[in-house]
């Protein structure tokens, strides 16, 4: 990711990139979800922050419970009872 960290300059706190990351756990989750779909095994996920030289490793268990509440949400908004 290019993305900003508000604050890590001045810090260089790790935590700050971590909980950053935290916005792309549905994204990378996609792409995760599709690498299992097609080869039949779970990936390991990393969102890598290229200014900062940061890797953030995102948890099996991160990724699909963004991807369970997506369904949940777009259940919510169809359902017609």
């Amino acid at each position: 990711k290019t993305s900003y960290v508000e604050g890590f300059h001045a810090t260089k706190d790790a935590n700050l990139v971590r909980q950053h990351a935290r916005r792309y756990y549905l994204q990378v989750g996609v792409y995760a979800a599709a690498v299992r779909e097609q080869l039949g095994l779970t990936p390991d996920v990393y969102v890598h922050y290229v200014q900062y030289g940061q890797t953030v490793h995102v948890p099996a268990a991160e990724w699909q419970d963004a991807l369970l509440k997506l369904e949940h949400t777009i259940g919510e908004l169809f359902d017609l009872d």
